[in-house]
């Protein structure tokens, strides 16, 4: 993905620590969306008003139960 720092990267806020951590270490910014309460999961009505310029990612990270 080739991943440079100020590259934007768009998650659930909740997940996992080394998710983000994985795009951390090379320099990008993590941009939390909230999730949805009914499946934990991240907000899709939330995601095009996170994206901008910089946006090189969206890791929509699935949590099952």
């Amino acid at each position: 993905m080739d991943i440079q720092q100020g590259d934007e990267i768009i998650m659930p806020s909740y997940t996992f620590v080394s998710t983000a951590n994985a795009f951390v270490l090379r320099g990008a910014k993590i941009v939390f969306v909230d999730i949805r309460p009914d499946t934990m999961n991240i907000n899709e009505d939330l995601i095009e008003n996170a994206i901008t310029d910089k946006t090189k990612a969206i890791v929509p990270v699935l949590m099952l139960e």
